[in-house]
């Protein structure tokens, strides 16, 4: 009941709840699914901090590629200014999600890539990078990446049901790779 819950949310907000960050990031998802972009777009940029800071950049940056706007989408995401190494990385990546969602994959690549080398032992651009690799058919740059990211964390099933998996798809290798997805499967055996 979009009605409703827009009513109670925007009604929080006079009333000066607390996370009004979380309650804009709400609003701005009841105009998106409504197709009210213009409305979504200010609600995102009214999200100043909190756990949806990042996540109402991303929203915003998504809208604007929806619009064939992609140049000001990675540009919005380029400026935003995180708060915390961790979502400097969560913004590099929306920026190849943006790029992907416009099939742009090489320049997905190229972006993570250069966030990689800036900070080579980064877990979740190691991982994005490979699957970024996979959509260019670098297999070699995904085996690469991913053993690098089974080196730095040992436990990470997705690394190595990626690789497994990837292996299986081009028939390469085959026991090694049914070695990694097996590993995957005994780490999260319920995945």
């Amino acid at each position: 009941d979009f009605d409703a819950a827009e009513t109670r949310l925007k009604r929080a907000i006079d009333l000066q709840y607390r996370d009004s960050d979380t309650l804009r990031f709400y609003l701005g998802q009841i105009a998106e699914e409504r197709k009210r972009d213009a409305e979504a777009l200010s609600w995102y940029e009214q999200v100043q901090g909190g756990e949806q800071f990042v996540p109402a950049a991303v929203r915003y940056a998504l809208i604007l590629a929806r619009q064939n706007k992609m140049a000001e989408a990675r540009e919005y995401l380029r400026n935003v200014q995180p708060q915390s190494p961790e979502q400097r990385v969560l913004l590099i990546q929306a920026e190849a999600q943006v790029l992907r969602e416009n099939k742009s994959y090489q320049e997905a690549f190229d972006v993570l890539e250069a966030a990689l080398e800036a900070e080579p032992a980064q877990p979740e651009l190691l991982y994005d990078v490979a699957m970024a690799a996979e959509r260019l058919n670098r297999i070699d740059v995904l085996e690469s990446r991913l053993k690098q990211l089974i080196a730095i964390r040992p436990e990470h099933a997705q690394a190595y049901n990626a690789l497994g998996y990837t292996l299986a798809d081009r028939n390469l290798r085959l026991g090694e790779a049914r070695e990694y997805i097996q590993k995957a499967l005994s780490m999260s055996p319920d995945d």
